[in-house]
C-alpha cells in the first residue's frame, strides 16, 4: 500500500492582511492628527483676525503696532481723544487807548506814552487819521485827497515809522478814519449827496449845515476804500472805519442819492459796502473794525443805518461808541431811586451784545475834554472798565490828558 502522501496544506499568509490594516489604521491616525492641527490653526488664525475684521465691518481702521514703542494707542482711542477737543472761540482781546497825534509825532513823548499805556493794561492804540470834517492827518498819496485839499498842513510824514515803533513796543496800532461824514471831499461833485432838483448843488444836513459824501456813490466808496487800503499798506493790520452811515436827520428830505436808491435800500447799500470794504482790507492782510453809534443803533427805527443793526454788517470787529447818554463822569451825587452808573452801563452792554456774544465787540467810551469838562478820576475809569470787561474797550481822550 502506497503510503499516502500528505499534501501540503496551503497556509494563507496573513502578514499582508495585518500589514494593510495597520497601515490603514496609521493613516487614519495621521489624518485625524492633521485635521486637528488644521482646525487648531484655523481657530488661531480666525481669532487673530477677528478684531480687524470686526473693525473693518464697522468702518474703523486698525493700525499695525509699532514694535519700537512700548505703548500702542489704538485708532479708536485717538479718534475719541480728538473728538473731545472743542474749537476755541476767539475772544475779544483788544484793549485800546487813544493816541493823540501830537504825542505820536514826538519820538520821546511817544515812547513814554506807549510805556504808560502798557503799564495800565492796554494792548493797542488808535490814531485818528481822518476826522469828521474829512481832514487827513498823514501824508497820503491819494489823488482825490490831494485834489480836494483834504491833507492837513500838520500831517504826519513818517507814519510807517510810528507804526513800526508801536509794534516794537508790543502794542497793536489801529488807524481810524471817518467814511461818509466828510465835508471836504464833497468838492468832488460825483462823490457828494446832491440837492434834489438842483444838479450840482450840495445837500446840507439840518443838524450841522454840512455836506456829506453819498454812500451810493462809486466815487465816495472808492475814496474811503482807497484810504483804508493805503493805511493797511503802511503797516496797520487793523483799520477802524467810523460813520459808515447816512446823515442823522429824521427825514432825508430834498436829497438826491442817484438812481440806485430806487432799487437798493439804505440798509442794503451800507451792508454791501461794508462787505466790500472788509474784502479789500482782508486782501491786504488787515482787519476791518466797524465803529458805530451804539445809542442810535439801539433805536427801534434808526435812520442813519437804514433801520439795521450795524452788527449785521460784515466786519471783523465791532466798536460800539458810547457817549454821555450812557456814561457820565460828572461828580454829581447819586439821586435816590435813579439807576446807578453801573446799572446803566450793564443794561447798555447787555443790549449791545444781545445774541452777538460770539462776535468781537468793543465798547468805546468818550471821556470828557475841554475847559469846562469835569475831572475824570481813576475810580470812575475803573468802574466803567469793570462793567465792560467782557466786551473789550477803548477810551477816547483826544486831549491826551488822561489815559487809564
Amino acid at each position: 500500500m502506497r503510503s499516502r502522501r500528505n499534501k501540503g496544506v496551503k497556509i494563507q499568509k496573513y502578514d499582508r492582511i495585518f500589514d494593510s490594516s495597520s497601515r490603514r489604521r496609521n493613516r487614519k491616525i495621521k489624518n485625524a492628527v492633521v485635521s486637528v492641527l488644521v482646525i487648531a490653526l484655523l481657530i488661531f488664525v480666525g481669532y487673530s483676525i477677528s478684531g480687524p475684521l470686526v473693525n473693518l465691518f464697522k468702518g474703523e481702521k486698525t493700525e499695525r503696532p509699532n514694535s519700537s514703542s512700548s505703548q500702542v494707542l489704538s485708532a479708536s482711542s485717538v479718534s475719541s481723544s480728538i473728538s473731545k477737543v472743542e474749537p476755541e472761540v476767539e475772544q475779544v482781546d483788544l484793549k485800546i487807548a487813544y493816541l493823540p497825534l501830537e504825542v505820536a509825532k514826538n519820538a520821546e513823548n511817544l515812547s513814554a506814552y506807549l510805556e504808560k499805556v502798557k503799564s495800565l493794561g492796554y494792548n493797542a492804540v488808535v490814531l485818528s487819521l481822518k476826522d469828521e470834517d474829512g481832514t487827513i492827518y498823514y501824508k497820503t498819496t491819494n489823488e482825490m485827497a490831494i485834489s480836494v485839499g483834504a491833507v492837513s498842513t500838520a500831517a504826519i510824514e513818517n507814519l510807517s515809522e510810528i507804526v513800526t515803533k508801536i509794534k516794537g513796543a508790543s502794542l497793536i496800532p489801529v488807524a481810524e478814519i471817518n467814511a461818509f461824514k466828510d465835508k471836504i471831499a464833497t468838492k468832488n461833485a460825483d462823490a457828494k449827496i446832491q440837492y434834489a432838483g438842483q444838479e450840482g448843488w450840495s445837500w446840507l444836513d439840518a443838524e450841522n449845515g454840512k455836506p456829506w459824501l453819498n454812500p451810493y456813490s462809486d466815487a465816495a466808496q472808492g475814496y474811503v476804500t482807497a484810504l483804508a487800503c493805503e493805511l493797511a499798506q503802511l503797516g496797520f493790520e487793523n483799520v477802524m472805519v467810523s460813520s459808515v452811515m447816512f446823515p442823522s436827520v429824521f427825514r432825508l428830505v430834498s436829497t438826491n442819492f442817484g438812481p440806485l436808491e430806487a432799487t437798493v435800500s439804505h440798509k442794503d447799500i451800507l451792508s454791501q459796502y461794508t462787505a466790500d470794504l472788509k474784502t479789500a482790507l482782508n486782501d491786504k492782510g488787515a482787519k476791518l473794525i466797524l465803529s458805530y453809534n451804539a445809542a442810535s443803533a439801539l433805536q427801534e427805527d434808526n435812520v442813519i443805518y437804514g433801520g439795521a443793526d450795524p452788527k449785521t454788517f460784515s466786519a471783523d470787529i465791532y466798536v460800539a461808541q458810547v457817549g454821555a447818554d450812557v456814561v457820565s463822569f460828572s461828580n454829581e451825587s447819586q439821586v435816590e431811586g435813579e439807576p446807578t452808573q453801573k446799572d446803566k452801563i450793564d443794561v447798555f452792554v447787555e443790549q449791545t451784545l444781545e445774541d452777538n456774544r460770539e462776535r468781537k465787540i468793543i465798547i468805546a467810551v468818550t471821556l470828557p475834554s475841554g475847559e469846562n469838562a469835569p475831572a475824570v478820576t481813576k475810580e470812575q475809569i475803573d468802574s466803567v472798565k469793570n462793567a465792560i470787561t467782557d466786551c473789550g474797550y477803548y477810551f477816547l481822550d483826544k486831549s491826551g490828558n488822561y489815559v487809564g
